[in-house]
């Protein structure tokens, strides 16, 4: 978020806890609380004018499949705000956390970077 800041970009912000995100404060950041438990319709409207989602999503030792939950739902709301681009960085998947993911999620590293690439040239 602070680089994307200081290269000039706006930063819209989804979190589970918003006032987590550094900086506090900043005129070009918009800090919105990831609320899963609402539709598609509702992300689409946050991601309006955004150019790509970098997301950082994790799951929690423990927690719900929040990253099935999230890509399920932010996906289609990508396309509908007309986003091009998706960036996916997690850790989820090394070691025991394997359990924690659904099948489309399960592949080798280089077959993720294909199904990216592959999503994000479906976007475009």
């Amino acid at each position: 978020v602070r680089i994307a800041l200081e290269q000039g970009h706006t930063v819209v912000a989804l979190a589970r806890t918003p006032s987590d995100v550094e900086p506090a404060r900043h005129r070009r950041l918009y800090k919105f609380t990831l609320d899963l438990s609402r539709g598609a319709d509702h992300l689409s409207t946050l991601l309006l004018g955004c150019h790509i989602v970098i997301s950082c999503l994790g799951n929690r030792r423990g927690e719900v499949r929040i990253m099935h939950l999230a890509t399920e739902k932010l996906l289609p709301a990508m396309v509908s705000a007309g986003v091009p681009k998706l960036v996916m960085i997690s850790c989820v998947g090394i070691g025991d956390s394997s359990k924690q993911l659904c099948g489309s999620f399960r592949f080798s590293p280089l077959c993720a970077h294909r199904h990216i690439v592959a999503l994000s040239t479906a976007l475009i």
